[in-house]
């Protein structure tokens, strides 16, 4: 503010200056963002059976140690046991794909796929007791799950908001879909908490600043002459051109009187004039 103020001036700069920054385009697009999180948190629906739902993540830089680097965590969400599995860096999909079945599907396959209902009782008074004991640990693990994610749910809602954006679609409480260009190669679905409103119009940055004369006062030369026109004035026919200006664009062009330009110019007639 102030070195534009010791060669500028104008009323209501302060308030032009500030607008300007805040539409910045560049200053939006990389800017880092210091509003709270858009959106609260969304829980993670609680499993109603064991070994159905899992999540799976890498730990990845670790010092070699046999020739890997990298621990493949499988965590049952509802009971949280875990399983570790060693990876070599860099690993694929299909070598993943590999390591689960060698490691967890072998071991609790057939779990994923026959729980369809809880049991209830059976003949057995031995097993009737161990299906109830069952059943009172999960009822026991969801209740701890539940209660965990509502302290969790409600300290992380302290520092976020809530936002309502115009896009092109909503999906989901927390995403929405953009209107993307046809080659684009992203997904146009995005989290809110990477969004947020465009301020001001389009706005073309200079790159260079515009020439100086020896005073030190903005003297912009012609770039491009876009038009010209006759014109009369107090009966007397003269020349006007639509000047493009160096270091600005079509739009800002100008008409100016083709004879002063030829005055204040002259190493430009016959070459832009």
């Amino acid at each position: 503010m102030q070195r534009a103020r010791r060669d500028f001036y104008w009323k209501g700069m302060k308030r032009d200056l500030k607008t300007f920054i805040r539409e910045c385009p560049v200053c939006q697009q990389n800017k880092y963002e210091t509003f709270s999180p858009a959106s609260l948190l969304q829980s993670l629906p609680i499993p109603e059976r064991i070994l159905i739902d899992i999540s799976l993540d890498f730990i990845e830089g670790l010092p070699k140690s046999h020739g890997y680097s990298v621990i493949l965590v499988v965590v049952v969400r509802l009971s949280k046991y875990s399983h570790f599995s060693a990876l070599t860096h860099p690993f694929t999909t299909a070598k993943v794909a590999q390591v689960f079945i060698a490691n967890v599907f072998k071991l609790h396959g057939a779990f994923f796929s026959s729980f369809g209902q809880r049991p209830s009782t059976t003949k057995v008074h031995v097993v009737d007791e161990l299906l109830r004991t069952r059943e009172q640990i999960i009822n026991l693990l969801e209740h701890n799950i539940k209660q965990a994610q509502q302290r969790l749910k409600k300290y992380a809602d302290l520092r976020r908001s809530e936002r309502t954006l115009e896009v092109l679609r909503r999906v989901g409480p927390v995403a929405y879909k953009l209107q993307l260009p046809s080659d684009s190669k992203i997904h146009p679905i995005f989290h809110v908490f990477q969004l947020k409103p465009k301020l001001g119009a389009q706005t073309v940055a200079i790159p260079t600043l515009p020439p100086l004369n020896s005073k030190g006062i903005l003297h912009p030369e012609p770039m491009a002459v876009l038009d010209r026109r006759s014109r009369a004035r107090n009966n007397r026919s003269f020349t006007e051109v639509l000047v493009c200006w160096e270091g600005q664009s079509a739009e800002d062009a100008t008409w100016e009187s083709f004879h002063a330009l030829a005055q204040a110019y002259p190493h430009l007639v016959g070459k832009v004039l």
